[in-house]
């Protein structure tokens, strides 16, 4: 049988994935912790915010960002505690940083809703968002 890794090859292997573990950890999201974020007031349910969660993701994850979808489920949400409320329902996703996609692999690097949110809209969207729903502080 062949060694498929021979033993001068082992140490490098073994320090590229130590390298790649610790940096995984150390790029969280950019957000608050989930946790923290008050939901008292929210007047989603807990299926409507994991149906607009959803949709942020569906709107961000593949080739382009459907800004419209995003806009439209801004207005839906209208309130703070909405929005944490569907932030905690977003949870964490890979997000493949090169291509702006996401990342379903195991190594990938999980993102909250706010990092996504920076990644894939550009400045002018986000003062619309920010213009349009001054109630939602989210950049």
């Amino acid at each position: 049988m062949k060694k498929i890794i021979n033993s001068s090859m082992l140490m490098p292997v073994i320090f590229v994935a130590f390298v790649f573990l610790i940096l995984s950890k150390l790029k969280g999201g950019k957000g608050k912790k989930i946790d923290e974020l008050s939901t008292e007031g929210a007047t989603l349910s807990i299926e409507e915010a994991k149906g607009m969660a959803e949709g942020f993701l569906s709107s961000m994850a593949s080739y382009g960002t459907d800004e419209n979808e995003i806009y439209d489920l801004f207005e839906r949400i209208q309130t703070q505690a909405n929005f944490n409320l569907v932030y905690k329902m977003f949870g964490l996703h890979g997000y493949y940083e090169d291509m702006g996609l996401e990342d379903t692999s195991v190594l990938g690097f999980k993102k909250d809703l706010i990092y996504w949110l920076n990644a894939e809209l550009l400045i002018h969207e986000k003062k619309t968002i920010l213009s349009n729903f001054p109630n939602i502080k989210i950049f």
